[in-house]
């Protein structure tokens, strides 16, 4: 197994450590033809650079009905790091016995909020837990 490191010209911005999440929220239609759905997905950062997925939430409901899934389990992901470069978000992966690098894109946080926009103008806000 190749070991995962971060490399020598990044860091791990103190502003990201801590528990983030993205949510989604869906309403359509009116009064008996009502339907809406929330879903959302946790991750954390730590300070040393691993990650770790605290599952996902999905409810959707409508006149009659409602659905709800949920997992809570919080699982560090094996051979993956984070890292930053400036105001760039990175994640260091081992693919075939070889460290690459993923550039997920800008990051911007204020008041509790993360805004992240990759190379292709691709925007995700996420909230501090």
């Amino acid at each position: 197994t190749t070991a995962i490191s971060i490399p020598k010209n990044a860091t791990n911005d103190n502003k990201l450590i801590g528990t983030w999440v993205k949510e989604e929220n869906y309403n359509s239609g009116a009064g008996s033809d009502f339907m809406g759905s929330t879903f959302s997905q946790s991750l954390t950062f730590f300070e040393d650079g691993t990650l770790a997925d605290n599952g996902s939430a999905a409810t959707i409901s409508g006149n009659n009905y409602l659905g709800q899934s949920k997992s809570n389990e919080s699982i560090k992901t094996p051979g993956v790091v984070w890292y930053t470069r400036s105001n760039q978000l990175y994640l260091g992966v081992v693919q075939n016995g070889i460290q690459q690098e993923v550039h997920l894109g800008r990051f911007y946080i204020e008041n509790g909020n993360m805004l992240i926009t990759s190379s292709n103008g691709t925007k995700m806000l996420l909230h501090k837990k």
